[in-house]
């Protein structure tokens, strides 16, 4: 019988090919694990910016119209319980609390009229443009024209046209029947609503009553409750933004552990012009304000890497998180370089407030 040859690896053929394997899996590990913790990275910015971002808009919104549909005559009062911006502002420097309270329309449901208005004053029908500009919960419209502000008493339900909206005036406020507060119409122009709201009329929602609070470091709240015939405050309290930091569930939770709330005061002595950004102001100095900034920083607490990667990051130094460059003073230190952080900043111009401020000048 005849044997024949079998051919085979040796056995160091054998440890060279299992060598190589290992190191290719070991790369492709170490290149996994890389990726996974650039995800986790991303990831975590990610959320941040998100949540800042989407603070950031919705303060602005509420502030960018103030005094959009406000008396002029708001602006001429010392009394802290009335006008555009009410009480005693308390801005903060980023570690300290703020309160700021004022008027303005709902959320930002500005639009205009797609066509001139139809009907016999004070029965008028205006086609809104964008549907999405109308909230469910405006029970009035503020219409402007170059006449002034008109203010409907009553409106009927809203139905939709397209992507506009159609809704109807069933009589308006006027200065005969709701007192001076509503003087801002002339009874006797003509009926004509065609000729009273042509087409591209601003129109706004009703005034809101909003408040604005930080409690360093955990709570960030804006609430607003609507206006009675009188100005003031009334009802429910409606939350729009409810931050608050746990501290119980911190490695999987949100912060905001630095918040800066700033007026821009102007101040006109004959030519001489000067602008100063204040944390607070009294009643007598509300018609010099011309324009709000504020800004946060967002601390992320859970950790980018893992707990056996944490040492690494001992070392590294430590980050500053200032809001506005021309403070830098007055910044945010980030101590633990495994969280994450960003700074969200916004500058608000209050042009409606200081048209109205023109007009109480003339």
């Amino acid at each position: 019988m005849k044997i024949e040859k079998t051919k085979a690896f040796t056995i160091i053929e054998l440890m060279v090919s299992i060598f190589i394997t290992i190191t290719v899996i070991a790369s492709f590990y170490k290149l996994y694990e890389a990726s996974l913790k650039t995800e986790r990275t991303a990831s975590i910015r990610v959320s941040v910016n998100l949540l800042g971002e989407q603070i950031l808009d919705t303060i602005a919104d509420s502030m960018r119209l103030i005094g959009l549909n406000g008396e002029v005559g708001d602006l001429q009062t010392t009394d802290p319980a009335f006008g555009i911006l009410r009480g005693t502002p308390a801005g903060g420097t980023g570690k300290s609390h703020v309160s700021f309270t004022y008027i303005s329309p709902y959320g930002s449901p500005i639009t205009k009229l797609q066509e001139a208005a139809d009907g016999t004053f004070p029965v008028c029908t205006f086609k809104i443009f964008n549907s999405a500009a109308f909230h469910k919960n405006i029970t009035k419209l503020y219409i402007h024209n170059q006449q002034g502000v008109y203010v409907t008493k009553k409106i009927g339900a809203p139905s939709p046209s397209g992507n506009n909206i159609i809704v109807t005036s069933e009589n308006f406020f006027n200065p005969t029947e709701d007192g001076d507060k509503w003087n801002w119409m002339n009874a006797d122009e003509d009926k004509n609503c065609a000729k009273r709201f042509p087409a591209g009329t601003l129109v706004s929602g009703e005034d809101f009553f909003y408040s604005l609070t930080y409690t360093y470091p955990n709570t960030l709240t804006l609430t607003y409750k609507v206006l009675d015939a009188s100005g003031n405050p009334t009802g429910a309290e409606n939350p729009v933004i409810d931050f608050e930091y746990d501290s119980d569930k911190d490695s999987e939770t949100f912060q905001i552990p630095f918040f800066v709330l700033e007026f821009l005061k102007e101040s006109i002595d004959g030519d001489a012009e000067s602008r100063t950004w204040v944390t607070t102001f009294s009643t007598d100095d509300r018609n010099d304000i011309i324009a709000v900034r504020f800004g946060f920083v967002v601390l992320s607490r859970k950790d980018r890497v893992t707990v056996k990667d944490s040492s690494v990051t001992t070392d590294m130094p430590k980050n500053k998180y200032c809001v506005f460059n021309d403070n830098t003073n007055n910044c945010y230190e980030l101590t633990n370089p495994n969280y994450t952080a960003s700074v969200f900043h916004r500058v608000v111009y209050l042009a409606n407030f200081r048209l109205l401020k023109d007009q109480v000048k003339k």
